[in-house]
């Protein structure tokens, strides 16, 4: 499925929508869509950095094996959201059958697993792997935090 927005130049849209017209909520909501289905790249870069790898070489690790994946058979953390009949994982990364490696969640449904990807696919989820903490540089010091 392809993505419902745009981006180019450093400007964003949805075709036939105008943004300016919008409440302030969806505009919220379909920028948050906008960053969770163009992220993938900056995230890739992101882990690279973190890895000390080069991007296309975890692209190539992430795509060729398992390495650190948990079978979806195995379900990660779930949050409970006060207030809410809620309950997911945080934001993970999802290894598809079709070879795929895509940004997604797990949520409860009637006590089911439910796996999610960004943007919305029909494919089998085989295995997930929560996404790395950045480290966060300590101040002044030239450390690094785990």
């Amino acid at each position: 499925m392809a993505n419902l927005t745009w981006s180019k130049n450093g400007e964003w849209g949805m075709d036939g929508v105008d943004l300016a017209a919008l409440p302030p909520k969806l505009y919220g909501a379909l920028y948050k869509l906008h960053e969770l289905e163009h992220d993938r790249e900056s995230l890739l870069e992101q882990l690279a950095k973190m890895m000390s790898v080069d991007q296309w070489e975890l692209q190539d690790k992430l795509e060729r094996s398992a390495g650190p994946w948990h079978p979806v058979e195995e379900l990660p953390e779930m949050c409970v959201v006060e207030g809410m009949p809620y309950v997911g994982s945080r934001r993970l990364l999802l290894y598809t059958d079709r070879e795929d490696v895509l940004l997604g969640y797990c949520e409860m449904v009637a006590d089911h697993p439910v796996w999610y990807t960004y943007p919305p696919r029909v494919d089998r989820i085989t295995h997930w792997m929560e996404i790395p903490k950045p480290l966060v540089p300590k101040m002044d010091t030239g450390e690094e935090e785990g």
